[in-house]
C-alpha cells in the first residue's frame, strides 16, 4: 500500500492487507478469524448506516464514537452466560472486544506511517486519562479472579473416579498450579510433561512464544492419575480407524494429547477451549457454587497470580510463572533462574493445595 494512505482506499483492501501481514508473522488462525469477523462487522455497519466503506471512516473519530454507541445499544447475546448485564445490553467487555481489532489496525497504520494521526486518540475528556477513545476505561475492566472458596466448589464438583472426573480434576489442578491458558491446556501433549522437574513445556503459546510452565507436586499427582487411569478409557471411546489392524498394532486413534474429549464424536479428539469453559462452569455449579454464572480457566490463572502476590512472591517471578509478556519487563524475567521461580511458587502454593486436596 502507498504511504500516506489515500482516504478513498476501500476499507476491505486495507484490513485484508493487514490480515496478510499478521498471517506472515504466524498469528494463530483463531486470532485471524476474530480480527476478520470484527472488521467485517464494522464494514457491514458502515454500509447499513449509509457511511463510506473507505479508510475515511476508519480515521474519522466521530464515526468510531458512533460505532461504539451502536455496539453499546445492542442486546445481550443469548448464548453463553445468562447473567443480565447493563439492563440486558451487551457487556462492556464485549463492546471492547469488537473495537479492539479496529484499534489494532489503526495503531499499525499509524506506527508504519500510513496515516498521520491515530484516530483512537482521546478527544473527549471522558477518555483523557486512558489515552484512547473507544476502548474501555481502566476502571471498567474487572479481572475475573477465582478465590480459593470458588476453587473448592470447582473441586467438589469433580468428585468421583470416572474418566471425566479424573480428567477434569487434573485439568483444574494443572491450570491452577501452572497458570496455563486454555489454548495451552487443550494442545498439551504427553511428551511435554516432565514429572521429575514439574515442567510443562508450552510450544507456540500466546504471542507465538515457547515457555516452561511449572506444575506443583500435588497437582502433578492428579495429572499422573489422569494419564494412568483416565486417559485410556476416553481414548477407547474414540471412533476406530477403518481397515485391518496391523499385527501387534491398535485400531485406537493415534494422539498424544493429554486432555481428550469425552463425547467420542468422529473427528473430535481433544477437548476444545469452549469445552474447558463449559466443563468448569458445570463443575462449579455441581459443587455448590452459586455466585458465578460462568467459570473459565482465566479465573484460575488470575486467582493464583493474586494469591501469589498476596503471599509475597516477587512480581517479576509471578510474571515469569504466568508467561505474561510486557516489553518493559521482558529483560527482567526472561533470564531468571527457573529453579528459583519454581521453588518460590511451589512453596506459596503448598498449604493452599493441601487444603484443597482434602476436598477432591
Amino acid at each position: 500500500m502507498d504511504k500516506p494512505l489515500d482516504p478513498r482506499t476501500p476499507f476491505r483492501e486495507v484490513y485484508q492487507y493487514f490480515l496478510a501481514i499478521l498471517a506472515a508473522h504466524f498469528r494463530e488462525q483463531s486470532t485471524l478469524d476474530k480480527y476478520r469477523y470484527d472488521f467485517e462487522r464494522f464494514e457491514r455497519w458502515l454500509t447499513e448506516s449509509g457511511r463510506s466503506t473507505t479508510v475515511a471512516s476508519l480515521i474519522d473519530t466521530p464515526t468510531l464514537l458512533d460505532y461504539r454507541r451502536h455496539l453499546e445499544a445492542l442486546p445481550q447475546q443469548a448464548r453463553g452466560s445468562i447473567r443480565r448485564r447493563r439492563g440486558g445490553m451487551m457487556s462492556n467487555q464485549t463492546v471492547h472486544s469488537y473495537l479492539r481489532s479496529t484499534k489494532g489496525l489503526a495503531s499499525w497504520l499509524t506506527l508504519n506511517g500510513y496515516i498521520a494521526i491515530h484516530p483512537f486518540l482521546a478527544t473527549d475528556p471522558f477518555f483523557k486519562n486512558e489515552g484512547v477513545m473507544p476502548v474501555l476505561r481502566q476502571q471498567e475492566r474487572i479481572l475475573k479472579i477465582a478465590r480459593p472458596s470458588d476453587v473448592q466448589y470447582l473441586l467438589r464438583g469433580c468428585a468421583g473416579n470416572e474418566p471425566e472426573d479424573l480428567r477434569d480434576r487434573a485439568m483444574i489442578w494443572a491450570i491452577y498450579s501452572s497458570g496455563m491458558r486454555a489454548d495451552d491446556v487443550v494442545s498439551l501433549p504427553t511428551t511435554h510433561v516432565d514429572f521429575a522437574t514439574g515442567i510443562l513445556a508450552i510450544e507456540d503459546g500466546k504471542g507465538d512464544k515457547d515457555r516452561d510452565a511449572f506444575v506443583q507436586d500435588l497437582a502433578a499427582g492428579y495429572l499422573r492419575a489422569h494419564l494412568e487411569r483416565g486417559r485410556t478409557p476416553l481414548l477407547e471411546r474414540m471412533p476406530r480407524r477403518h481397515g485391518p489392524v496391523p499385527a501387534g498394532g491398535s485400531n485406537l486413534v493415534q494422539t498424544d494429547l493429554i486432555f481428550l474429549s469425552s463425547r467420542g464424536r468422529k473427528g473430535e479428539i481433544g477437548i476444545t477451549e469452549s469445552g474447558v469453559l463449559q466443563m468448569m462452569t458445570r463443575r462449579y455449579a455441581k459443587g455448590g457454587g452459586t455466585d458465578l454464572t460462568s467459570f473459565g480457566p482465566h479465573r484460575l490463572r488470575h486467582g493464583m497470580a493474586t494469591y501469589l502476590a498476596e503471599h509475597g512472591v516477587d512480581r517479576a517471578e509471578i510474571q515469569r510463572w504466568g508467561g505474561w509478556s510486557d516489553i518493559a519487563t521482558v529483560a527482567i524475567y526472561i533470564h531468571m533462574d527457573t529453579s528459583r521461580v519454581r521453588a518460590d511458587v511451589f512453596s506459596a502454593q503448598a498449604s493452599l493445595f493441601e487444603e484443597l486436596a482434602e476436598i477432591a
